[in-house]
């Protein structure tokens, strides 16, 4: 993947990345599919995978629109559908059920194949693709998602108070930096975050912010390097905490300055840019994906 390194000294002033129309979205999520059965290569905007539900006996998987289903393992099509499901998924001996029987599949991977389909499970929306894993006959399921939509779900639960459009910009370039790192360096093999722990709770906006909103869509793609002679390698990093100088303890970079001095900048008419470069003044601006790129 190209990166376009954009170092914080003059690049970004005033309204924080307005100027990068090549942001914008382009495609939605059936550019990480097939449009047919036959697999072929796609390049992925940044995705997150989500553990969503863990060693249950069984959920209720609802679909609404259509969907093609696929073995994760082989990458070949399993089924597809014209239209919704909603069925009690589990794991037996012989195979994952879902309304009708997978015999001998133990993995399935569902595709939305098209842009407005949505999934359910125990009623709870969710965008992206779903990985369905027998794990001892129990269900686990985890949910690909698009880093941008994922920061949307958690941002506005973790930030309730209302706070200057540059310092959510800010904030929104550091937790994608987060979700970029944890995607790059995943718990397992099969999912890099926990949806409990993380405070992920579905794709329906719970806690709507059009602050947040705004302040992801102006940054999108955009997140912190530590180390430009590391290109493409993401440091794990720590924003708004007690000062620490910029300096790493145990491979985490900590923000030099608090949340309440951010704010305090932020209040100044210092823009997002000026505010990061005071909270990590190593660390360079990197767009991370550029859409239609190949």
């Amino acid at each position: 993947m190209t990166m376009k390194t954009l170092f914080f000294t003059g690049m970004l002033s005033g309204a924080l990345l307005a100027p990068m129309a090549m942001t914008q979205v382009h495609g939605g999520i059936l550019d990480m599919v097939a449009e047919a059965f036959t697999p072929k290569p796609v390049v992925e905007a940044p995705k997150m995978r989500v553990l969503l539900t863990h060693d249950q006996p069984g959920v209720v998987l609802e679909v609404r629109g259509k969907y093609k289903i696929y073995d994760p393992r082989t990458n070949s099509p399993v089924a597809v559908s014209f239209h919704g499901k909603r069925r009690l998924l589990e794991a037996r001996s012989g195979g994952i059920v879902w309304g009708e029987e997978f015999p001998g599949i133990h993995q399935l991977a569902i595709y939305p194949d098209d842009p407005n389909t949505l999934f359910y499970i125990d009623g709870i929306e969710q965008k992206g693709a779903l990985f369905v894993y027998d794990v001892g006959h129990s269900v686990s399921i985890v949910n690909k998602i698009d880093v941008e939509d994922y920061l949307n779900a958690v941002l506005p639960q973790q930030y309730k108070a209302q706070l200057p459009e540059e310092l959510l910009a800010g904030i929104a370039i550091t937790a994608r930096t987060a979700s970029y790192y944890s995607a790059q360096n995943g718990k397992t093999p099969y999912w890099d975050v926990d949806a409990e722990k993380e405070g992920f709770q579905g794709s329906a906006l719970k806690f709507r912010s059009s602050g947040f909103e705004k302040a992801i869509r102006k940054t999108q793609y955009i997140a912190l390097q530590h180390a430009p002679e590391e290109e493409g390698k993401l440091t794990p990093l720590v924003a708004w905490t007690n000062a620490l100088s910029d300096k790493r303890y145990q491979g985490v970079t900590y923000s030099a300055i608090t949340f309440d001095e951010a704010n305090k900048l932020a209040k100044n008419g210092k823009n997002a840019a000026q505010i990061l470069k005071e909270a990590f003044p190593k660390a360079s601006l990197q767009l991370m994906f550029t859409p239609g790129q190949s």
